[in-house]
């Protein structure tokens, strides 16, 4: 019929002129051997994930998500944080999805902290799935089944990318929400669409920014207005309380940002690269490629580092099609040995850190370096719980660790993970030293510890094997305090100054986690120079506490000291701070560490408060941690860097 001819040809006329990723053409089904190949290449990595399931590896922030899941398990929701910055705790700025799913999974499990671990662990399997999916699906729908098993290869295969998904923290679920609202919104799935793009906003704080400015994107490249007013508006209605919430305390954040350090998978970061440039030459034919690449540009200034390892996902399928394209024009045979080479390549040998031998070497065993001991916590949980006084605030040596302890026992920190959102003026400088209940790193028998313990000035009440809780039971006399902590700091200082080595693996030096015997010895100097800033650490305390009545400025000065060279304990020796800090940095320190030895012999020979002694303690930490007023930091800023130089070139 002649309206029938029109229609049909106006339908015509208009796949014509729209841009292919919102018609985009069937493809044919992909041949059953490379299905296989594709699945063969993610299940050698899932077996291996999954083989430690009981003991997953995750990241420095995981303590303080997982803390907050179990908050969201007992609690329902969380709008105030009470784990982190006590006693006076912040608001919750965190988005709540993620921790929703873990607390609701690990109560369901029974609701210990085991359970809640548990719990994330097997999320963070889901999620490392998820991203592989992703990637293999959308490499697929651009570029055919070649492009599907290239992608799959190269992500799973890249150390960083794919560990940044396997961690399983939020961040990664919003990378991988990323394509899928936008692809949906250009199929013209508008509901659909808006529920993927709150789910990245409910998932990650950043979702705010990032998963509307990659809808923007698209929508300009392809001219859909209409679709992106109701996609807006939608978005908008369904996210505003957590929006409204985020607002309501945008004073909060303190302008302090710990980045990621830099890491990078060199095939797949090159490759994504080129196949950006090429898909820039033909705009209108990868409007998806394009807006997906462009949504996450918010996280170079906020944290370059994770947007370069989790924008792997987006460079693995930007590889994938730009190499398929290319192999279209080979024959047969000639094609199929390439892609297997290529993806031999990309499994075991991505000119970077491969994915699969890390796997394999946290699977035989070999766990390091290890971000956070879930047992240490445990551990640590267990003797604030039995013999430390209740209600009082747990300062750790490292304050990003202390949320880890909150999984296991209800306390709240002395600072804490996520410094982003802190309180301008926080009410535990203010509180006395012999207030806090200590985590040091320390074994329970160390020599400084039980000579204290003896003299009646703190009890040590057990702990882990290389952290021990204490408190403060007695204010020493102050020039005793004072003889004391010049003593100590004198001598471990000293000692530091002369044989203290970077915290990194360079070059081949990452082979030594092949040798157990070369590990153990690695592992056993990094523990002596971790305790030895301890014992500084303890000292001080000990001094803060003692000048306390009399000199209550220079006391908080010393609070502060202290609290920072448990840091610096923590960065000399855990296996959370590998690479964070340069050679040049350490080189300062070991310096300044020799200048505070001499400062720290007058001690006892002078009426404290010693104020060269103080300069001098000053000068070392500030030559090591940057910090920002008196705001609080967990690590350097510009410690990014030094992970670069810490890879394998």
């Amino acid at each position: 019929m002649p309206g029938q001819d029109s229609n049909a040809a106006a339908l015509r006329a208009r796949a014509k002129s729209a841009a292919p990723d919102e018609f985009p053409q069937p493809r044919p089904y992909p041949p059953r051997w490379l299905i296989i190949a594709t699945l063969l290449i993610l299940c050698a990595h899932g077996a291996l994930l999954l083989s430690t399931l009981a003991d997953w590896r995750v990241t420095l922030d995981s303590g303080y998500h997982v803390s907050l899941a179990r908050a969201y398990g007992e609690h329902g929701m969380v709008p105030w944080d009470r784990i982190n910055f006590g006693p006076a705790g912040r608001p919750n700025l965190q988005a709540p999805l993620m921790h929703m799913v873990v607390g609701a999974t690990g109560r369901a499990m029974g609701g210990t902290g085991g359970d809640y671990v548990l719990a994330n662990a097997m999320l963070a399997a889901v999620q490392w799935a998820a991203a592989m999916a992703t990637a293999a699906f959308f490499a697929l729908l651009l570029g055919g089944p070649w492009a599907m098993l290239l992608a799959a290869a190269l992500l799973s295969g890249a150390g960083f990318a794919a560990t940044s998904f396997a961690a399983g923290i939020p961040s990664g679920w919003l990378f991988i929400l990323t394509p899928w609202a936008i692809h949906l919104f250009l199929r013209r799935r508008l509901v659909w669409a808006t529920i993927a793009t709150s789910a990245a906003i409910y998932v990650h704080i950043a979702g705010l920014v990032t998963v509307p400015l990659g809808i923007l994107v698209a929508a300009v490249l392809s001219r859909r207005w209409r679709d992106l007013v109701f996609v807006g508006i939608a978005t908008a209605i369904v996210t505003a309380p957590y929006s409204l919430h985020c607002l309501r305390y945008l004073g909060w954040f303190s302008g302090v940002r710990n980045y990621s350090p830099l890491l990078f998978d060199p095939m797949l970061d090159i490759l994504g690269l080129v196949g950006l440039i090429a898909a820039l030459g033909r705009r209108r034919d990868n409007v998806l490629l394009l807006a997906w690449a462009a949504a996450p540009a918010a996280w170079v200034f906020q944290d370059p580092g994770r947007f370069i390892v989790q924008s792997g996902l987006t460079a693995s399928v930007l590889a994938a099609v730009w190499m398929a394209a290319r192999l279209v024009r080979m024959r047969g045979p000639r094609r199929t040995v390439c892609v297997t080479a290529i993806a031999a390549i990309a499994t075991f040998c991505p000119f970077g850190m491969p994915a699969f031998a890390a796997e394999a070497a946290w699977a035989a065993g070999i766990r390091y370096p290890r971000a956070l001991s879930w047992k240490t916590a445990e551990a640590l949980a267990g003797a604030i719980e039995r013999h430390a006084p209740g209600g009082q605030l747990v300062a750790d040596y490292q304050p990003a660790l202390c949320p880890a302890i909150a999984v296991y026992a209800p306390i709240a920190c002395d600072k804490g993970h996520w410094v982003e959102v802190q309180p301008r003026v926080d009410p535990a400088d203010a509180l006395s030293a012999a207030s806090k209940v200590y985590v040091l790193p320390l074994a329970p028998g160390d020599a400084a510890l039980q000579a204290m313990a003896r003299r009646g000035w703190l009890r040590a009440w057990g702990g882990a094997a290389d952290s021990t809780v204490v408190t403060l039971i007695t204010r020493a006399p102050l020039e005793a305090a004072a003889a004391a902590a010049g003593q100590i700091v004198a001598s471990e200082a000293a000692w530091l100054s002369a044989h203290a080595v970077n915290n990194s693996l360079r070059g081949g030096e990452w082979l030594m986690i092949l040798s157990p015997a070369a590990l153990q010895t690695r592992r056993a100097q990094l523990l002596e120079q971790r305790e030895r800033a301890g014992r500084i650490q303890l000292a001080l305390i000990v001094y803060t506490c003692a000048l306390e009545p009399a000199f209550p400025p220079q006391a908080a000065r010393m609070r502060r000291a202290a609290r920072d060279f448990g840091v610096t304990a923590s960065f000399l020796g855990d296996g959370l701070a590998l690479g964070f800090e340069s050679d040049a940095a350490m080189a300062r320190l070991k310096w300044r560490l020799g200048l505070l030895s001499f400062a720290a012999r007058s001690l006892d020979r002078q009426p404290p408060p010693d104020a060269e002694f103080e300069r001098a303690l000053d000068e070392t930490l500030g030559v090591y941690l940057v910090t920002r007023g008196a705001t609080f930091s967990e690590r350097p800023p510009g410690a990014s860097q030094a992970w670069f130089f810490a890879l394998p070139h």
